[in-house]
């Protein structure tokens, strides 16, 4: 399992634990479509007057014969990650065609 994580050092132990649940979860997923993914999850927290903040995610995924990437912003972290993945998987599977 290859996921390389960059930026944590500005977040709670709570984002960083559903960082690492949903990104490992979807990891999981997607390795059964294309094998041997590595993962680069770069994670930004922009600090905002007032209690919440706003993250920046971009996830690129690697392997021999795929390469795919996506960057998003928004509030929410959980529901950005699972954005991201599902961008990711359409974009995977347009550039590869879809395995059934």
């Amino acid at each position: 399992m290859a996921i390389i994580y960059s930026g944590t050092k500005k977040f709670s132990d709570e984002d960083k634990n559903n960082l690492f649940e949903l990104v490992n979860s979807n990891y999981w997923k997607l390795i059964k479509r294309f094998s041997n993914l590595e993962f680069t999850v770069h994670v930004d927290k922009k600090s905002v007057t007032g209690k919440r903040h706003r993250y920046i995610v971009k996830v690129k995924a690697e392997a021999p014969n795929v390469i795919g990437d996506v960057e998003r912003e928004g509030w929410d972290l959980r529901q950005l990650l699972h954005r991201i993945f599902l961008d990711l998987k359409v974009e995977l599977d347009h550039r590869f065609g879809k395995k059934k």
